[in-house]
């Protein structure tokens, strides 16, 4: 059984790919728990590629500040006041424990599972696996700045894990073994699609915006340097709605509404990326060798930790606000592609599966195990990417 944090898009991406590895070994998918607005079902990238029931439940969520930044005192208020609703959460997921009877709750991020673990006794084992698990390794290096935020963020991480049996931190790169002996690192678990590209560099940069309000600063600079080709991908309700998924708002620039097809069709052809610092969207613009601006969503402090990793690679530049300036000169500029990162991303595979025999305590007869060989080579025995030179 999955139970997955639902801000944002990340967890489900990842949760879309441990889904497609898992029916690879063999191994059966239950139900999926969604966390965030109950009222709300996950987005339809999601929904399309998930073959079993989806629940959406209440759950921990950002409030926005002018739908560009996060507002932390509103944050702490709003979640405190719906203590009652994630309650409610919990015996939902009760029930459909005692319905399943799921020998396994992998737990993307969501802080229900840690909830539930406190108030209801559970025989099978839970995994915990995100990226912000990394946060937990003792050689990660956070941004200087943010004290108070680093702490917050990492003593949320450690809740989240509570009563896990195992504990994958996703990272953009390897670390050394760690100290805590749950804990274990692993490559970024890309969706298939990203190795079935085949990639080529057109003549327009790709933007991806999480928070429409940066949809201004976009504009403004359009306006003051036009003959630059850029689309740009947005979960603004004006390009959604009122301009039906596309808005052709000049010679230069089209807003599109989210459409993971599509924004992944751009991504392999275009020539440069500009997004927010979400965790996936820079792993699959490196993977496929673009030049990258990363900016920081303001006020999110795990936003500046992925922006600060994505800083490690030559690709990738950071910068605190969409001047696209910055990423034609680094285009210009770039001539690396992250042969590295394409290596250590093709083992995340076969060290989940590893991980998973050892977590169930399966032996090297069992058919997970026989499988795992099997799953390697469906999943990375077949790409059809074609790097740049």
């Amino acid at each position: 059984m999955f139970v997955i944090q639902g801000e944002g898009r990340g967890h489900l991406t990842q949760a879309m790919s441990l889904y497609g590895i898992l029916e690879k070994l063999g191994m059966e998918v239950c139900c999926m728990v969604v966390g965030g607005d109950e009222y709300k079902k996950p987005p339809d990238f999601f929904m399309r590629q998930i073959k079993v029931p989806v629940i959406s439940v209440a759950s921990m969520k950002f409030h926005k500040k002018g739908n560009k930044s996060i507002h932390l005192g509103r944050t702490i208020l709003f979640n405190i006041l719906k203590l009652p609703a994630f309650i409610r959460s919990v015996r939902i997921m009760h029930r459909l424990v005692k319905y399943h009877a799921p020998d396994l709750i992998i737990n993307l991020y969501e802080p229900l599972v840690p909830l539930y673990r406190l108030l209801h006794a559970f025989d099978g084992k839970v995994l915990s696996i995100a990226h912000q698990y990394v946060y937990l390794h003792e050689d990660f290096i956070f941004p200087k700045e943010h004290l108070l935020q680093r702490k917050m963020l990492r003593a949320y991480t450690r809740f989240t894990s509570l009563f896990s049996d195992r504990i994958m931190a996703i990272s953009m790169y390897n670390l050394p073994e760690s100290d805590n002996r749950k804990l274990v690192v692993i490559s970024p678990l890309l969706r298939r699609e990203i190795f079935e590209k085949i990639v080529s560099h057109g003549d327009f940069i790709l933007i991806y915006l999480v928070n429409s309000g940066y949809l201004d600063d976009i504009k403004c600079w359009n306006h003051l340097n036009p003959g630059v080709k850029m689309h740009c991908f947005t979960d603004s309700p004006e390009v959604r709605d009122a301009h039906r998924g596309s808005w052709k708002f000049s010679d230069d620039l089209t807003f599109h509404a989210l459409d993971d097809a599509a924004f992944l069709e751009m991504m392999s052809t275009c020539k440069g990326v500009a997004t927010t610092a979400g965790f996936e969207s820079v792993c699959e613009a490196m993977y496929l060798g673009k030049p990258i601006m990363v900016v920081p969503v303001e006020g999110h402090f795990e936003q500046y930790c992925n922006a600060m990793d994505a800083g490690r690679f030559e690709t990738c530049i950071s910068h605190r606000s969409f001047q696209i300036d910055h990423l034609t000169a680094h285009i210009f500029n770039c001539r690396k592609t992250e042969h590295q990162f394409r290596e250590w991303v093709d083992e995340g595979a076969l060290t989940l599966a590893s991980e998973l025999s050892l977590l169930l305590h399966m032996s090297t007869e069992n058919p997970l195990s026989e499988n795992i060989g099997g799953a390697r080579t469906s999943l990375l025995g077949n790409r059809g990417l074609v790097l740049p030179n």
